[in-house]
């Protein structure tokens, strides 16, 4: 049974996570983002709170256009869903992979605080359908958050051994550069402010 909303929502930094999404009040000053339709806006805030969002504060969410239309009322459609991703994708604030049911936008990514987090956030990426939206968050999680990564910790090397992670995600793992990576078909290159290059 789900509670009184209200209820017994006191902050406590451990279950923040898993009761709030995240948007940065300066979207609502970015020229990019004041441009985007209506519906457009709204499809980012669901992402930034949606209760399917996993990892939690990633800015992932891994489902279907039906779904999401469905979350957001009975006025969208599928069909809807996939064109307003696509104008978000457009304007640099989404990546979409919907034959993974994966979405993604970078700027709603939350960093870790231990190595425990880090590690669960890898570990539920590292199961997500290959391609590139899931190397490019695989990517950003390392660039990040990689400080929290200790070497003697042999769950790394389980995920290495899996088969879920892609050469090139391995090879960062291993100690390349994202940098040195860049520049193949499905390589992803990172510029700018090495922790916050966000689009606003």
């Amino acid at each position: 049974m789900s509670r009184p909303l209200g209820q017994n929502l006191s902050y406590n930094p451990q279950r923040a996570a898993l009761l709030y999404g995240r948007i940065p009040r300066r979207a609502w000053e970015d020229r990019t983002f004041f441009n985007l339709s209506p519906s457009a806006k709204l499809l980012y805030c669901y992402i930034a709170t949606s209760p399917i969002a996993a990892p939690r504060m990633t800015g992932c969410v891994k489902a279907s256009p039906a779904i999401i239309a469905e979350s957001l009322g009975p006025t969208y459609t599928s069909s809807e869903i996939i064109e307003l991703a696509a104008e978000l994708q457009a304007a640099g604030l989404l990546q979409v992979d919907w034959e993974g049911r994966l979405i993604w936008a970078r700027s709603l990514y939350f960093p870790v605080n231990n190595e425990d987090w880090f590690l669960g956030r890898m570990r539920e990426v590292a199961n997500f359908p290959s391609g590139p939206v899931k190397d490019a968050i695989l990517l950003h999680m390392l660039r990040v958050d990689d400080h929290y990564r200790q070497g003697d910790n042999p769950a790394y090397e389980e995920m290495e051994l899996s088969g879920l992670l892609s050469a090139q995600i391995l090879a960062v793992m291993s100690g390349k550069s994202i940098v040195d990576l860049a520049g193949g078909e499905n390589q992803i290159e990172y510029e700018g402010d090495p922790d916050y290059d966000l689009p606003y």
